[in-house]
């Protein structure tokens, strides 16, 4: 009986099922090795049906599979796609509503096929795709995914398209511009150093791009195909980028300069003193350092300079610091990059490492800008006789704790950035409000520089005139 039964015989496969309630065991046996057999040969020509866009066909196949098997579910994403393209052909509503449900059950029970999410996306804009077009854009392997063409076609017409996380952080306050595919900007913010950016994108190839200045501009791309975390560590340029720089006339040739002479630039009012041409004893060995004449600022940028380059360039304004603080206190929760930008904004730039020990340390070598003893109140630290600092002081505070050009809080107050660093990271030079005394600097406090994360509310700046060569003897 079983031989003589044709798989294209539709009335076989109830009278098999009716062959399993009767007869031995070796009947009930061969009646269901013979519907598994027909199980696998409708699904396979539903397959089939499938991959050349023969919907009714494939309805037909899957569902004599479905009769050959009622709980298998391995038939119901191509029967559900194949009810839909019928349902659009032949205008059945009820028969599209039956192909969702269908896709809806097979989702809730996690079925991976992309048949099902196409089939939702489909049900809900079935206006977008007529009968055969859909093979154009669809991998008919039912255990494949999408065509790239696929995809984006989907993209392009799915009103909700899947959407998913995108963690990003960056070390320093940086632009990020996120791109598609297609190179449209689909996001573009400001992101904060060490903070948590997230943004949600449906899936797909994005271009990512973070720039900040006086770093090397980032450019990712990233296949979004699930939740992502993403590092956008920006390096320190080799160079400040001196595009567009306009300097200040800093007479560097002018004879009669001595230590006393100041200028005052126009930009920011920060008034520079001249450090004359010489020799100088270099960090712990004191080894004999040139170099030719400079100016350099009196004192740190204050708030009130930098929140005015902020409002005029409508760059973002530093992060509280979390304790009180006036418009003559130095300014903290500045990245190098934003040091740069602000100098070239002023006209000037940052100091050397040599520029800024020479200042501090005059050409003697001494251990403190103002001599060799340690001077309590002579510097805004956190520790020491002199009692513990809770804050940044105004920059005028300490005159007694000037060098001998008259550069105040070359200790204390302020950690400083330099035009230095090290595998792209800043270095600063000096010690800040919240750093202890003299017995915790075996080298003293104006040898030798930190590498320094992007912002912390204890690091500044201040100006300087351009770089001069320096020369080893």
């Amino acid at each position: 009986m079983l031989g003589m039964m044709s798989l294209e015989d539709s009335k076989a496969i109830p009278l098999l099922k009716a062959s399993l309630h009767g007869g031995d065991i070796r009947i009930r046996s061969a009646v269901d090795s013979e519907l598994k057999t027909r199980f696998a040969a409708h699904l396979t020509a539903g397959n089939q049906a499938v991959r050349e866009s023969k919907w009714a066909d494939g309805r037909r196949e899957y569902e004599l599979a479905r009769q050959c098997d009622p709980i298998s579910t391995s038939i119901l994403p191509g029967l559900a796609l194949c009810l839909h393209e019928v349902a659009l052909q032949e205008k059945d509503s009820k028969l599209d509503y039956e192909a969702r449900r269908m896709a809806e059950s097979l989702q809730s029970q996690g079925d991976p096929s992309p048949w099902v999410s196409l089939v939702l996306m489909l049900t809900s804009n079935g206006e977008n795709f007529e009968g055969g077009e859909l093979a154009a854009y669809v991998d008919k392997n039912p255990g494949g995914q999408f065509t790239a063409e696929a995809q984006a076609k989907i993209d392009e017409v799915n009103p909700h398209p899947k959407k998913l996380a995108l963690t990003m952080r960056t070390n320093v306050s940086a632009n990020i511009i996120i791109r598609d595919s297609k190179g449209a900007t689909v996001v573009e913010r400001k992101s904060t150093a060490r903070a948590q950016e997230l943004v949600e994108l449906p899936t797909g190839k994005y271009q990512i791009s973070a720039s900040a200045d006086g770093f090397i501009a980032l450019e990712k791309t990233v296949n979004l195909d699930q939740s992502q975390d993403l590092d956008l560590s920006l390096a320190i340029a080799g160079q400040p980028d001196t595009t567009g720089w306009n300097p200040l006339p800093f007479d560097l040739a002018r004879t009669g300069l001595a230590i006393g002479n100041t200028m005052t630039n126009p930009k920011d009012f920060s008034v520079f003193v001249w450090v004359p041409e010489g020799d100088f004893k270099s960090g712990k060995e004191n080894k004999p350092v040139h170099l030719p004449g400079y100016w350099i600022a009196r004192n740190c940028v204050t708030w009130s300079q930098y929140l005015s380059f902020c409002h005029e360039t409508n760059r973002r304004l530093p992060e509280d610091p979390g304790f009180p603080h006036e418009s003559d206190h130095p300014v903290v929760n500045v990245s190098i990059g934003d040091a740069l930008a602000y100098a070239k904004w002023a006209g000037a730039t940052l100091p050397t490492g040599d520029q800024w020990e020479k200042a501090a340390r005059s050409t003697d070598g001494r251990i403190f800008p103002w001599g060799n003893a340690w001077v309590p109140g002579n510097a805004q630290i956190s520790e020491g006789t002199d009692g513990a600092a809770r804050s940044t002081s105004p920059v005028s505070a300490h005159e007694d704790g000037k060098s001998l050009y008259g550069c105040r809080d070359m200790v204390g107050n302020v950690s400083q950035w330099i035009l230095e660093w090290h595998d792209g990271a800043g270095i600063t030079r000096g010690r800040g409000w919240f750093d202890s005394n003299q017995a915790h600097w075996p080298d003293g406090p104006c040898i030798g520089g930190s590498v320094a994360p992007s912002t912390r509310r204890d690091i500044g700046f201040r100006l300087a005139s351009p770089i001069p060569q320096s020369t080893n003897r």
